[in-house]
């Protein structure tokens, strides 16, 4: 689907810069042609009214009605011209009256054609080469006066524009095939990513969400069938369903808040509140788990560090450290949380002795139902560390992990907008007033 869609993202594209510079070229020649015709129409009235007036180098007629011999002109003009008095009717072609311009020939078989023209101005063809016409009828000699212009010039500068254009565009085309193909790829990729994330997280939560159904199902089934059976049984089976249902309802929890972290909506209630004291309560809850497991469990913290924020989430967050930490650290292991105040922000790390993370796991260690990393158990539906880090980056903080297979691993919780000793000097200075 998404090469397709950029197959047709890039045909569109260079149709676009087809038509434009289609445009270009197209507006481009008209317009030139427009202009050089009107270059040439202004410059025969100028070159015909000179003629008529008698100010051409070489005078048509001398004062006693013989023809003068013209003086020894320039070199000739690039262009080919003729201007002269034509009797069309008899085909008689006076010489040309302009001597600084290159003659045209087969001039009389150009003439031949502007003579079948009904129109005063004009465009005629011989021999492939176009020629731009004027005349004007002349009352004192017969026959009309006539200036015939070669426009192969102007038309070599139109030709030479168009090519340009079309040279242009083909480069511009090529040139936004190869981004478009390149840049069109790594546009597309977060967005072919982000699609395939949700089919997976849509179809790992499905299976998350099948297996306490089923196991709430058989239990329900196992009651049905046996409504006479012994307390004992039916109070087992109720305790697995109550279970299934505490987990399901954690793992619905988790889809829900991360849910409405991705659509950006308001996930926490900040308030300051004491965060060394918080995290000192989480542990003490610990103790005894880690008593269970023959575990050391230590903290290492200062005391009255203040934070701004939601202390419910923050709490989770140590929850969910915690719990990976106790799941994956042998007896006799050693676990310690320390929380250090900084310049501006605070540090919560949770340090394990725990069989590690090996480095082809380790980056995937915060996506969402990845089995692949052992920090993920079904205990939180694969959704604990994801969760951890939404809470952390809605608190605009940051979470990393560092960790050595067989050695340990440690998750470093960094939050900002630290209040400190600010507001426990505020703090001491209220109570001292109110004492």
């Amino acid at each position: 689907m998404f090469r397709r869609l950029h197959t047709q993202f890039i045909i569109i594209n260079l149709v676009v810069i087809a038509c434009v510079f289609a445009v270009l070229a197209l507006g481009g020649y008209w317009f030139l042609r427009a202009h050089f015709t009107e270059r040439a129409s202004f410059f025969a009235e100028r070159i015909m009214e000179d003629a008529e007036r008698g100010r051409l180098p070489m005078q048509m007629f001398g004062g006693d009605g013989e023809r003068q011999p013209p003086p020894p002109p320039p070199p000739p003009r690039p262009m080919e011209l003729y201007l002269g008095v034509v009797d069309v009717a008899n085909g008689v072609l006076s010489p040309s009256l302009d001597p600084w311009a290159k003659e045209i020939p087969n001039i009389k078989n150009v003439v031949a054609l502007v003579a079948a023209q009904n129109s005063l101005k004009g465009f005629v063809t011989w021999e492939g080469q176009e020629y731009f016409f004027a005349r004007k009828a002349r009352e004192d000699y017969q026959g009309e006066l006539l200036l015939v212009q070669n426009f192969e010039h102007d038309n070599e500068i139109l030709k030479k524009l168009m090519m340009a254009i079309l040279g242009t565009g083909c480069a511009c085309m090529g040139l936004s095939l190869l981004g478009n193909i390149y840049w069109g790829r790594r546009a597309v990729e977060p967005v072919r990513e982000a699609w395939q994330q949700q089919r997976d997280f849509l179809a790992d939560a499905s299976h998350e969400l099948r297996t306490p159904l089923t196991v709430i199902l058989t239990n329900l089934s196992l009651l049905r069938g046996e409504p006479d059976s012994q307390l004992y049984g039916r109070q087992r089976w109720l305790e697995n369903m109550e279970e299934e249902i505490h987990h399901m309802s954690d793992l619905v929890d988790g889809l829900l808040f991360l849910a409405r972290s991705d659509a950006r909506q308001k996930v926490l209630d900040c308030k300051p509140f004491l965060l060394s004291e918080t995290i000192a309560g989480i542990v003490a809850a610990f103790r005894p788990l880690a008593r269970e497991k023959k575990l050391e469990l230590r903290l290492n913290c200062e005391e009255d560090i203040w934070l701004d924020g939601d202390e419910t989430r923050l709490r989770q967050v140590t929850e969910n450290l915690l719990n990976n930490a106790l799941r994956h650290t042998e007896e006799g292991g050693r676990i310690e949380v320390i929380i250090k105040r900084q310049a501006e922000n605070v540090s919560l790390s949770v340090l394990d002795t725990g069989e590690g993370i090996s480095a082809e796991n380790l980056p995937h260690v915060f996506q969402r139902f990845y089995q692949g990393d052992p920090s993920h158990s079904r205990g939180k539906g694969g959704l604990g560390l994801a969760i951890v880090k939404s809470i952390v980056e809605n608190h605009s903080g940051k979470v990393s992990v560092s960790s050595q297979v067989g050695e340990g691993t440690e998750f470093l919780v960094t939050l900002p907008t630290l209040i400190g000793e600010i507001w426990g000097e505020n703090n001491g200075n209220s109570s001292a007033n109110a004492r």
